[in-house]
């Protein structure tokens, strides 16, 4: 578990920068994501710790990306589509032991708290992180105040709880959403032993957003940041995750990196 873990997190800078690419189960071939394998051939892999994946598109990734050892692979295992009844209730669409066999380094699952479905993906969520534990291989926990019951999905009161309920799921990493008012995340950090990295939501309106929401949420304690739409959708991929990189591991200012983005040339 722990070996496993030092691949997702770099033990140096006790932080992480994931790509989240397992939006297509849930959306279908989203603007950027139309084929996965080609878009791993076209970005800097090495300047990433790891990608989120759904078992599907593992395998069919499998080549390339065991010609990058430092990469970690992270299997995801939950899943529901748009046209779901309740799309919100997400159900586990892999195994652990299925996601060990392909070689992931971890798994992730996804809860959305105050839905209708929240008790089942709970219990579902729980049974995972057992398995978890007999085959040696981190859980991200992937949870957000969503749901019927949430009145704001960005409220710190929300997000606070939803970290906890995390962490008392037993999660080795969670994933969530950022207040909009930043001052109040560092009391949620504050609050938790388990390593949090945010989520990039929504294609966001800018860079400089982006980037502030980033460094203001290491600054208050936050272990990385797991980003979708914000990276494969946008032009310059290559380039963000090259910046992004540098903003979580070498602590580049808001400034610098909107230098970067201007003049388009970086210092590796």
């Amino acid at each position: 578990m722990k070996l496993r873990l030092r691949r997702i997190i770099n033990p140096q800078t006790k932080r992480t920068f994931l790509l989240a690419l397992d939006h297509g189960f849930t959306s279908g071939p989203l603007s950027g994501l139309e084929n996965i394998p080609l878009l791993l051939n076209k970005i800097p892999l090495d300047h990433l710790d790891g990608i989120i994946l759904h078992k599907g598109m593992a395998r069919a990734s499998g080549q390339l990306i065991m010609q990058y050892p430092s990469l970690s692979l992270i299997m995801h295992l939950s899943g529901a589509t748009v046209f779901s009844y309740d799309p919100f209730y997400k159900r586990t669409v892999c195994s652990v032991e299925n996601a060990m066999h392909m070689g992931a380094d971890g798994v992730s699952c996804h809860i959305n708290l105050g839905s209708k479905m929240e008790a089942h993906m709970l219990a579902e969520s729980g049974k995972i992180q057992e398995d978890c534990n007999k085959f040696g291989l981190p859980l991200l926990v992937m949870i957000y105040p969503r749901g019927e019951k949430i009145e704001d999905a960005y409220s710190p009161e929300y997000i606070g709880h939803a970290v906890r309920v995390a962490e008392e799921l037993g999660a080795d990493l969670i994933k969530t959403v950022c207040p909009r008012d930043m001052s109040k995340f560092e009391k949620i950090m504050g609050q938790t032993h388990t390593p949090v990295i945010i989520a990039g939501g929504a294609k966001n309106p800018s860079e400089e957003y982006l980037f502030k929401m980033t460094e203001e949420a290491l600054k208050s304690g936050a272990s990385g940041v797991c980003f979708g739409r914000n990276i494969f959708q946008h032009k310059e991929s290559d380039l963000m995750i090259r910046i992004i990189k540098k903003i979580v591991h070498e602590d580049l200012s808001v400034k610098e990196a909107l230098d970067i983005m201007k003049s388009k040339e970086i210092r590796t």
